[in-house]
């Protein structure tokens, strides 16, 4: 008896084709190179908003060890920002400079009608609702002050409470 061999033809198995694999790295690549830029200016305004707010929290603080009203003026037609005495003249802040610039990125704008200006007294409240905003990126950050408490908040817009 003759054994028959019978022969099938089983369909080989193919992986990932080089043509594809370097098709999908390139649609990789160009959505990165999309999406970074955007992150690195979210990425400013946060970095430059907490600046801010250091400046702020530091005029609030010398405000009260000094027992003198102290001002965080923003001048948001140039994009910069100093603290002040009573009298205007310029304090030394923490950087050592007198006016601080904004990244050439980014931009002020007043936020709500309220100051620009920040005046913290000698208790360490302010004499106003003060607000600021930092424009670039995907989403406008929002310095805040509360009169009654002098609590300072800096948060992205759609979060302010």
């Amino acid at each position: 008896m003759a054994l028959c061999r019978k022969i099938t033809h089983v369909p080989s198995q193919r992986g990932v084709g080089l043509a594809e694999f370097l098709l999908v790295v390139a649609i990789v690549i160009s959505m990165a190179a999309i999406a970074i830029p955007v992150m690195q200016q979210d990425d400013r305004a946060g970095s430059e908003m907490r600046r801010l707010l250091a400046d702020a929290v530091w005029a609030r603080s010398h405000a009260r060890t000094t027992w003198q009203t102290i001002h965080l003026r923003v001048d948001t037609s140039q994009n910069r920002w100093r603290c002040e005495d009573d009298e205007g003249g310029a304090l030394s802040s923490p950087s050592g400079s007198n006016w601080r610039e904004l990244h050439k990125e980014l931009s002020f704008a007043s936020s709500d009608g309220d100051p620009d200006t920040f005046s913290f007294l000698a208790s360490g409240r302010a004499n106003e609702s003060a607000s600021v905003q930092i424009l670039g990126g995907t989403t406008p950050w929002v310095l805040q002050v509360n009169p009654l408490s002098g609590k300072i908040v800096a948060q992205p817009e759609g979060r302010i409470q």
